[in-house]
């Protein structure tokens, strides 16, 4: 088995060599340029985030297949972890954003990292399984929507068109109680994160 990839502790780098913040900003892009760098390493590597922002993340994670393992040592921010087959660390058009994503190409995590060495910093948030979704073809009146179901980039529900008056007093949100009834009824659990993350349904 190779080496464990890791990222570039800048802060570290820097106090024991200022040169190197020095050199990193005057001819390596400045500071953006070394927060993209730090996103390149760290979809190319083999940790998560160490710090996990939400109820039972570590747990639900684990169910899921992930194999979550000792900390990265001389770098609090990170800890080693081994993704199942198929699943993938893929960056954002933000350098302070990746996503982890499942084998069938759903979020299933968002991932900030910020790879500046004065402010350096990372978290995961889990991503929810299922999202109600509107599309508005009408802006800026918003008087018509279509609204649906998402579990990860496919649509496995569409409640269809409706429309409405969002400022009135008496306006209900036609389409997203058809989508929650359908998920309801259709997955249980869909609001929980902790039943649906790693539940396949037929």
């Amino acid at each position: 088995m190779g080496k464990k990839r890791e990222v570039t502790n800048t802060t570290e780098m820097v106090r024991r060599d200022p040169l190197f913040g020095m050199a990193a900003t005057a001819f390596g892009g400045g500071i953006e340029g070394m927060e993209a760098r730090g996103q390149r390493e760290f979809v190319d590597s083999d940790v998560l985030p160490a710090h996990m922002g939400g109820r039972d993340s570590r747990a639900i994670l684990a169910s899921a297949g992930v194999v979550l393992g000792e900390m990265v040592d001389g770098d609090p921010l990170f800890q080693y972890a081994k993704l199942p087959a198929g699943w993938t660390r893929r960056p954002t058009n933000h350098s302070m954003w990746s996503e982890l994503v499942d084998g069938k190409g759903r979020v299933r995590a968002s991932i900030f990292y910020k790879a500046a060495f004065y402010d350096r910093k990372a978290h995961l948030r889990l991503a929810p399984r299922f999202t109600i979704e509107k599309e508005y073809p009408d802006e800026p009146s918003f008087s018509s929507s279509r609204t649906f179901v998402r579990d990860g980039e496919r649509i496995i529900f569409d409640a269809g068109w409706h429309t409405h008056d969002p400022e009135s007093a008496a306006f209900v949100d036609q389409g997203r109680e058809a989508c929650e009834a359908w998920l309801h009824e259709n997955r249980p659990g869909w609001d929980d994160l902790a039943t649906c993350f790693d539940r396949e349904w037929p």
